[in-house]
């Protein structure tokens, strides 16, 4: 286990963590409390901002969401988040996001 300013990260090989990061990981519970409160269907686009180690987007995956985004500051997190989809920006939430996906206007 390696403790990182406030993160505790058990998951990863030391050498997977180059950068200092701070950040605290949501309990799954929570996330799975927040995902089911949802009121979308599967298909809907959810951008989790700030994805951290990919806690919300593991849980919407697990639960049948389709179109899962994340963005993430940190490269070696963004990098981490890949494993779960591959919809993964690194940059802050200043950047603007350009979707290859269709855009469906109701």
């Amino acid at each position: 286990m390696k403790t990182v300013r406030n993160a505790t990260i058990t998951e990863w090989n030391e050498e997977e963590i180059i950068e200092p990061i701070s950040m605290v990981e949501t309990p799954r519970e929570i996330c799975e409390l927040m995902v089911s409160l949802i009121s979308k269907d599967s298909d809907a686009r959810i951008l989790d901002a700030g994805c951290g180690k990919g806690a919300f987007l593991r849980v919407l995956k697990e639960k049948g969401f389709k179109n899962i985004y994340g963005i993430e500051i940190s490269k070696n997190l963004a990098e981490y988040c890949k494993r779960i989809t591959e919809n993964i920006v690194c940059g802050d939430v200043g950047i603007k996001i350009k979707s290859s996906a269709k855009r469906e206007h109701h």
